[in-house]
């Protein structure tokens, strides 16, 4: 069975939304992560 051209790029876009918010999630388990990447952000302006 092969997939359509159009169907496999959606499968990677939707694939790589949920690894992206996987990522986000995780960060925030970790506080000190959080905080540092806030600090860096004001650091900023």
């Amino acid at each position: 069975m092969k997939i359509a051209p159009t169907m496999a790029k959606r499968l990677l876009i939707w694939a790589a939304a949920a690894l992206a918010l996987g990522a986000v999630f995780m960060a925030y388990l970790r506080p000190e992560f959080m905080v540092d990447l806030a600090n860096q952000i004001w650091l900023c302006f």
